[in-house]
């Protein structure tokens, strides 16, 4: 992991998001973006309204860049005080645009590896990071998003929770965990959420089999369990308020319209609800790259191998 990209409203939801990541970041040594997005005017009303920047907007941005500045001094100083021994590198970002624009080219052009912003209850208001502003992240960054709980102070990470329904292979998911946890040494738990009528699959068989031979993703810290319940949402919830878990993975896959009418994600209630940290990997991690188009794989901004 070499790029960890914060977004901020300066808010204080998003001060405890940016203390998680600056100790995420050093784990890792890795590069912290701290960036925060400008929305400009809309000169007009139409549907393709042209977006202009106001003169006191140019004033707006050089006072947003010291106030980022601000927070990153104060990060450095918080990492100094638990015993860190090494001085992160922060970069600062002040762009105009809404902020899924902005974050989806600060990723583009930086190869972030993981966006971390601060959650909150879903009647928050917020200037910028709203909760329709945190699900279209989920929806369209096409990258691991973590959420921070608002008022959550970091203590470290133990153990990582990944929830799945085993309904594609999980290789890719797992593997990139191992990359979240091993800085960490923190043990990795894949739990498979299911109805007692379910039978196992092929994807099951692949997993257990994937987890039974570690040395495929060369980090033993590894183990698998069965949660039979009536839905994925009572075990969610369960991996949640159980106390061992200190971040819970998921895979958001999107719906289509009419399915849309019958489910709602499952990554955007327990983002509305989760007390700890939730680490909602891209659609794309269910997916076998082999098989996407030429344009899929141009707009896949995650590359899952090390960099």
């Amino acid at each position: 992991m070499k790029n960890i990209l914060v977004l901020t409203d300066f808010s204080i939801r998003a001060g405890y998001a940016a203390e998680f990541a600056i100790h995420l970041a050093i784990k890792n040594q890795a590069r912290l973006l701290l960036c925060h997005a400008l929305e400009p005017f809309s000169a007009n009303n139409d549907a393709e309204a042209s977006w202009v920047v106001a003169d006191d907007q140019v004033a707006e941005k050089d006072e947003a860049m010291m106030d980022l500045k601000e927070i990153g001094r104060g990060l450095i100083k918080s990492a100094a005080a638990d015993g860190g021994s090494v001085k992160p590198d922060i970069r600062y970002i002040v762009n105009y645009g809404n902020v899924c624009d902005v974050a989806k080219k600060v990723i583009s052009d930086n190869n972030v590896d993981i966006v971390v912003i601060g959650s909150h209850p879903s009647n928050a208001l917020t200037r910028i990071l709203s909760g329709s502003h945190v699900y279209s992240l989920i929806d369209k960054l096409g990258c691991p998003v973590l959420l921070i709980p608002e008022s959550l102070r970091y203590k470290g990470v133990q153990t990582i929770a990944y929830a799945t329904d085993l309904t594609f292979n999980n290789n890719k998911v797992i593997k990139y965990l191992v990359r979240v946890a091993k800085p960490f040494q923190a043990a990795i738990s894949v739990n498979h959420i299911f109805k007692t009528e379910v039978h196992s699959t092929e994807a099951e068989q692949a997993t257990r089999y994937a987890l039974c031979n570690k040395s495929e993703f060369s980090y033993p810290n590894i183990s698998y369990h069965n949660l039979k319940r009536d839905n994925v949402k009572s075990g969610l919830f369960e991996l949640i308020s159980s106390g061992k878990v200190d971040i819970l993975a998921t895979v958001h896959k999107r719906y289509d319209f009419f399915e849309g009418l019958f489910h709602k994600s499952i990554s955007k209630l327990i983002a509305d609800a989760s007390q700890i940290p939730l680490l909602v990997l891209p659609d794309s991690f269910s997916k076998n790259v082999v098989n996407w188009s030429d344009e899929q794989l141009d707009d896949f901004c995650f590359n899952a191998k090390e960099r």
